[in-house]
């Protein structure tokens, strides 16, 4: 083992040490970490994780492995003390290793469950210890919270207890006081931006264009298209074909969707010669907007418009509600959404590339010249 091995240790990979048996990291997408292998007292076989890679040294977690299997020769479970130990610390104390441990940094559910433990469960249980927490705290906790919040709070609050109980205090007696808490019903959701939010968010994409035009394009992308980000975050310019419709340029884009892998059909977004315009002023990157979803500037967005309850899907709504208002037809919209299944399908095959592009370009029309009015 080496320190240029350990920078190159790809997910899912393992490197045992050579000197030190049981020693052994192990490749995670958040790094490397030392783990060291040995036997307890009672028989079972203990995995303890010693730290990550980028801390600790070699030499140093050669001493530490070496220190945790003599004691388990002399008789003492180290694994078992430092679970003990870590009992006793608080909720806050043990985030962040949970939180390494449970979430992917680059997928866009991790920032949402960071915000959710330091908006919604820190304040409360932050200072509590594991086991002193009881499911009748967590019930009333939960009601205190809207029927989304709430459940998506109490989903955080269960996979970190599950952690907990698994992976860091690796208890069989443990319990986790979310498993039996009801969940809130929810109502469909059906938020969208009214002309005059549309006018304010327009008014703040034109300002933050020089600031930020990648963040921008990917909004006005959104806002125009009624994509899914996901779909926005895959493009690449190879996906995209320029064509030409009633004297201006549009591109079509073409992507992997939710149902490409069961329909073998993929997503066909219009885009128009506004976007088309910002993404050609852009630097090439590797995909059409060079980044992931914008989620930290359209935080900032959200606030600054007065609609925090917006979320950045929320766009595609709106993108549907004008085009209903405008007349299209519901067949139309759900063709530029995307949406499929064998009834829609059937009535798609009715509808020819005109349509979509006639659609495409009178939803996009409406909303950007709400957009540009205010701005």
């Amino acid at each position: 083992m080496n320190a240029s091995l350990l920078k190159k240790l790809e997910p899912g990979k393992t490197i045992w040490d050579e000197l030190v048996p049981g020693l052994h990291a192990r490749g995670f997408k958040t790094g490397a970490r030392f783990y060291v292998k040995y036997q307890s007292p009672c028989g079972s076989t203990r995995r303890p994780s010693l730290g990550p890679c980028a801390i600790l040294s070699i030499a140093e977690a050669r001493q530490l492995a070496k220190t945790m299997r003599a004691q388990a020769l002399l008789g003492v479970d180290p694994k078992r003390a430092e679970r003990d130990l870590k009992a006793q610390e608080t909720l806050d104390n043990l985030w962040d290793e949970a939180f390494a441990l449970s979430y992917d940094v680059e997928k866009k559910w991790s920032l949402e469950a960071q915000n959710i433990y330091t908006r919604n469960i820190s304040p409360v249980f932050g200072r509590s210890k594991p086991g002193q927490i009881t499911r009748f705290e967590v019930e009333a906790w939960h009601k205190t919270m809207a029927p989304a919040t709430g459940n998506r709070a109490l989903s955080v609050f269960s996979k970190f207890f599950e952690v907990i109980h698994m992976q860091i205090l690796q208890s069989e007696t443990f319990a986790n006081p979310c498993l039996k808490v009801k969940r809130h019903k929810e109502k469909q959701r059906a938020r969208y931006l009214s002309g005059v939010e549309l006018g304010m968010l327009g008014a703040v994409l034109e300002r933050e264009k020089s600031n930020d035009p990648r963040s921008v394009a990917f909004i006005y992308l959104l806002a125009l298209t009624g994509s899914r980000p996901s779909a926005i975050e895959r493009a690449t310019w190879d996906c995209l074909t320029i064509v030409s419709h009633e004297g201006s340029r549009v591109g079509l884009l073409k992507v992997d969707g939710k149902t490409t892998a069961k329909t073998g059909a993929q997503d066909t977004v219009v885009v128009n010669s506004f976007i088309l315009e910002l993404l050609e002023s852009l630097p090439r990157a590797s995909t059409l907007t060079g980044i992931k979803a914008p989620r930290t500037f359209w935080e900032s967005v959200r606030k600054e418009i007065g609609c925090d309850d917006v979320w950045m899907r929320d766009l595609r709504r709106t993108f549907a509600t004008a085009g209903m208002s405008g007349g299209v037809g519901v067949d139309v919209i759900a063709l530029l959404l995307n949406h499929t299944n064998y009834q829609t399908t059937l009535r798609y095959a009715k509808l020819d590339e005109r349509v979509r592009l006639n659609a495409s370009a009178q939803i996009s029309t409406d909303i950007l010249g709400r957009m540009t009015r205010a701005a």
